[in-house]
């Protein structure tokens, strides 16, 4: 037993449900919310590594967005995300795993344009996600232990 989860049988649920975004709305105020940049790197000026952690307090639960970020100049995009949920009336978390890539040509292909105001934006994560494929979702709910 760690911090009430408990690692004997089926902790870990692999499952279909959705993140329930209807709760991240304005409708549900945040209460706290704070952002940690974990690392930069430029990769010697041939495009960007960054890691970030972004973490929200709502009245009845939390959510948080672990997000790797890598860009190599006329090669490819990609990003890990790492997204959890905690609805304090229930008794897991619900965790999802993304991975969206794509090469320079297929982005490009897609009518995505690299000038200087992205390549200088810190928030180009952001910019490029949605244009980005999906090639690997993994959703489950960690159950936590009865006390």
């Amino acid at each position: 037993r760690c911090s009430g989860v408990s690692w004997a049988g089926d902790v870990y649920k692999r499952q279909e449900e959705e993140l329930p975004v209807h709760k991240l709305g304005p409708e549900n105020p945040i209460l706290f919310y704070t952002e940690l940049h974990l690392f930069d790197d430029d990769l010697g000026d041939c495009g960007l590594s960054t890691s970030n952690f972004r973490f929200r307090v709502m009245e009845d639960s939390f959510f948080g967005l672990l997000r790797f970020y890598l860009r190599v100049d006329d090669v490819i995009v990609r990003v890990y995300d790492t997204r959890i949920y905690h609805d304090f009336s229930q008794n897991y978390i619900y965790r999802e795993f993304n991975v969206r890539e794509n090469s320079y040509q297929e982005l490009r292909a897609k009518g995505f344009k690299f000038d200087a105001e992205f390549n200088l934006d810190p928030k180009q994560s952001d910019l490029i996600y949605k244009t980005l494929d999906s090639v690997l979702v993994a959703k489950e709910k960690i159950i936590l232990a009865d006390e």
